[in-house]
């Protein structure tokens, strides 16, 4: 998590696949807490889960 050069906040990439068992790191260098999605919509089981 970083700012674009409007200071509005980004992910970048903004969408990153990743298959079963593999691993991603977010290094947040904002103050702000900030969620992620799964890609399958309102709903999904999985939804509001708390990963670690």
């Amino acid at each position: 998590m970083t700012t674009d050069d409007q200071g509005n906040p980004i992910l970048n990439p903004a969408v990153t696949t990743l298959k079963q068992d593999e691993e991603i790191f977010v290094l947040n260098t904002l103050i702000e807490t900030h969620t992620f999605t799964n890609g399958n919509g309102i709903g999904d089981k999985v939804e509001g889960t708390i990963v670690s």
